[in-house]
């Protein structure tokens, strides 16, 4: 069985696409056009090309896991799968907070 990598959906803000489209002039139909076709709110995109937010910022918390231990943990769910034993919701969650505290120590 081959493993489908997960694409988790993320709002990217390009430093160079902002920086090519920087307007000179302060042009409204370029930011309300990219947040049209980019599906970005336009106050946003406006933000931060005029510098009031930073350009690389991550919205929202940080992940208690980082992506390599979500991937031993995919892995290790889909081996058990396969193996014959199904993980249930309360396993994964027991399973998950185990690895938590053993991680935090």
């Amino acid at each position: 069985m081959l493993q489908e990598e997960i694409v988790k959906k993320k709002r990217i803000w390009a430093r160079k696409w902002i920086e090519d489209r920087e307007p000179t002039g302060g042009c409204i139909l370029l930011y309300a056009a990219a947040s049209v076709q980019y599906k970005i709110p336009r106050i946003s995109l406006l933000y931060k090309i005029k510098g009031k937010y930073s350009v690389d910022c991550k919205s929202g918390l940080d992940t208690v896991l980082t992506a390599e231990e979500e991937t031993i943990l995919s892995n290790w769910i889909i081996q058990v799968g396969n193996t014959g034993f199904p993980i249930t919701k309360d396993s994964l969650l027991d399973c998950v907070a185990l690895l938590v505290k053993t991680l935090s120590n």
